[in-house]
């Protein structure tokens, strides 16, 4: 593991990200039939231009790099005083099932904790039942569903209590 590190996305890292980003959420996509006319704003869609865009607006956005090369990505967004939210969480697929996207996870997780956040959160595709019960088995609660006329899914959303060390 030694050669695994979560690195800040800088300016020259925009283009290389968000092909992690398109590859790592396209399984997704096709498992879910989505395409750039039904959701353009799924991952597997993303621009270079989309994601500094969503960088300028106050997303901090990390990939994950291992032996050198980037298979992970992740943004983490601040929504009010006391809660983040995940974003774009994503591993590319020849490297799933190995436990990089809970490493992504818990930084989020730590990121979040060291700006005195009470709560991290994630949208989901509420029919996704493995990523939902990914979240869970790492201490996510299941809060809603929504359904937005722009998507051809509903939303999930899920939430982790960050508990304080007293």
């Amino acid at each position: 593991m030694n050669k695994l590190k979560i690195k800040k996305m800088k300016a020259v890292d925009i283009p290389s990200c968000a092909r992690v980003i398109r590859k790592g959420f396209y399984t997704v996509a096709n498992e879910f039939h989505l395409t750039i006319d039904n959701c353009k704003t799924n991952g597997a869609f993303i621009k270079s231009n989309k994601l500094l865009q969503e960088k300028s607006k106050g997303t901090e956005f990390f990939y994950l790099s291992y032996k050198m090369k980037k298979i992970g990505f992740m943004g983490i967004k601040q929504v009010d005083s006391k809660a983040y939210e995940i974003q774009k969480i994503t591993i590319l697929p020849k490297y799933r099932h190995n436990g990089f996207g809970t490493i992504l996870l818990n930084y989020a997780i730590e990121y979040a904790e060291n700006r005195n956040a009470e709560f991290i959160n994630v949208n989901i595709i509420n029919e996704n039942l493995k990523l939902k019960q990914w979240y869970l088995n790492n201490g996510f609660k299941f809060l809603y569903t929504e359904k937005f006329d722009t998507l051809p899914f509903i939303v999930g959303y899920m939430s982790y209590k960050i508990e304080k060390d007293n």
